[in-house]
């Protein structure tokens, strides 16, 4: 699967109107630069083990996420918080360069099973309210580990609407 993202539209929406999608990458860096993104605006949940090779490219990852209209991130795994800190310095340093974005909300679970974390991302992980236009997506993006992949997807099936 090197280097073919394998994206899959979950067929419901959550609470919040939102499409669930589920997104698998061996690693950041495979995300094409040409990615087509399924809404304008969208909320994700980043399942990503920071520690390992496949966060090598999380600056550019985050960036990009960003630019494709993210608007929530919601970081778990290994290293978490650093994800966390990551999007947030990118969030500044594309506001200092002059292409601001917005208030795009991040937040890290570190310590809690993935099943509270898909709970929060499912049901609170709202934008900002300068954000909530056309944010019809929320996307599940899971690195290097397709059992999180599986979990994630059986338990976003439970808050669907």
């Amino acid at each position: 699967m090197t280097g073919v993202p394998k994206y899959e539209a979950l067929g419901f929406q959550l609470r919040h109107g939102r499409a669930a999608y589920l997104l698998e990458l061996e690693t950041l860096a495979d995300l094409p630069a040409d990615f087509m993104w399924p809404a304008r605006r969208f909320t994700c949940l980043l399942m990503l083990d920071a520690a390992g090779p496949a966060a090598a490219s999380l600056l550019e990852f985050a960036e990009r996420l960003i630019r494709a209209g993210c608007v929530y991130v919601c970081a778990w795994g290994n290293r978490c918080e650093y994800v966390h800190d990551i999007f947030d310095e990118t969030l500044v340093e594309l506001d200092i360069g002059g292409t601001p974005f917005g208030t795009v909300m991040t937040t890290w679970h570190a310590d809690e099973p993935l099943a509270h974390t898909v709970d929060f991302f499912a049901v609170w992980a709202q934008p900002d309210d300068e954000l909530k236009a056309d944010c019809d997506a929320a996307i599940a993006i899971a690195v290097a580990n397709p059992a999180w992949a599986t979990e994630a997807r059986t338990l976003l099936e439970r808050h669907a609407v």
